[in-house]
């Protein structure tokens, strides 16, 4: 289905693209053709002029904001016809996401080889498992008073998805964002999903009977991006990111609106970040107010601060499974 879509899409897209330049032609060309005598323009010439520069503005407008998406830019200014600002800042924008120079053992390069070569050799040994069975096992035995979900959760994770939880994942997808290979968009599930639901709920009930997804849901695009105001001579400043087919965000974000029912039984209330309801600052702010009122404290204490080195590219799939068990969800999560 996937192919046939893609197909009838492009077809469809490159003949929308030929027939705007074509229109845009036209215009141009019957705007030139009235302006050469605009002393002797009859009322319906001048009146024909107008409507036809209003076309023209309308299409560079579309090409505009077309310019806006991809340069990931929050502002438009109202009625803003100029399109070159917007294509420089997409220009702008890729050359600062292209890595041209990289520093490897202590040289600046610019080889794309050597480039891709170190890149290579990075990403294998970060994601490379180092994983000791024995030490995990040991680690969880050694735990105490371990939370797990509540039966009534449990029943929630458990549930199987339904058409209605692909119908509200559908609708919350965020617009002008980019495809995944596939090239279906998060406007063409909107648009269609009454259609596609029906039809996406059976591969998903089929794809977690199976334990395997299909293919065309497993594939993606992985790019580095540079993080910011940070060194991009160094491999270790760059950070990748996974472009994924929609239909895989779709049943991602089926399962999350799952285990989220099921967070606070199992994660402490000490933790505020990615929690519904709490933000990160909410520990900047008790880190500070310890600090202002450390008077107070007559115990002998010590603030700790711990980053992890590569911490969502570094932890083990088995280790997290392991765990997944323990808090006690079983089919579905």
């Amino acid at each position: 289905m996937k192919f046939e879509l893609r197909s009838l899409l492009m077809k469809r897209g490159a003949e929308t693209v030929k027939n705007k330049k074509k229109e845009e032609s036209e215009i141009i060309s019957e705007i030139i053709t009235l302006s050469r005598s605009p002393d002797n323009l009859s009322e319906d010439n001048r009146n024909r002029l107008q409507i036809l520069q209003l076309k023209l503005d309308t299409i560079y407008i579309y090409k505009a904001k077309g310019a806006f998406v991809r340069s990931r830019r929050k502002w438009l200014e109202e009625g803003e016809q100029n399109s070159s600002y917007f294509f420089k800042l997409e220009k702008h924008h890729n050359a600062l996401a292209s890595m041209t120079k990289l520093r490897t053992d202590g040289i600046i390069t610019q080889d794309p080889q050597v480039i891709s070569k170190t890149c290579e050799l990075f990403y294998k040994n970060l994601y490379k498992s180092n994983l000791s069975t024995e030490a995990m096992e040991i680690f969880f035995n050694s735990l105490s008073n371990i939370k797990t979900i509540s039966d009534n959760n449990k029943a929630i994770c458990d549930s199987p998805i339904t058409i209605l939880d692909i119908e509200e994942a559908i609708n919350k997808m965020k617009l002008n964002k980019s495809p995944g290979n596939d090239g279906l968009t998060s406007e063409f599930y909107k648009l269609f999903s009454k259609d596609l639901s029906c039809f996406l709920h059976k591969v998903y009930i089929e794809s977690i009977d199976n334990n395997k997804l299909p293919p065309s849901l497993t594939q993606g695009l992985i790019t580095l991006i540079p993080k910011p105001q940070k060194d991009t001579l160094s491999i270790e400043n760059w950070r990748p990111i996974s472009l994924l087919n929609n239909d895989y965000k779709i049943i991602a974000m089926c399962l999350a609106k799952k285990l989220k029912c099921a967070l606070n039984d199992i994660i402490d209330e000490t933790q505020s970040g990615f929690m519904t309801g709490k933000h990160i600052t909410n520990n900047i702010r008790l880190v500070i107010d310890i600090l202002d009122y450390s008077d107070l404290i007559t115990d002998n204490s010590f603030i700790l601060f711990l980053d992890f080195y590569k911490a969502f590219d570094s932890i083990e799939h088995e280790f997290m499974f392991r765990a997944h068990d323990i808090f006690g969800f079983w089919k579905y999560l």
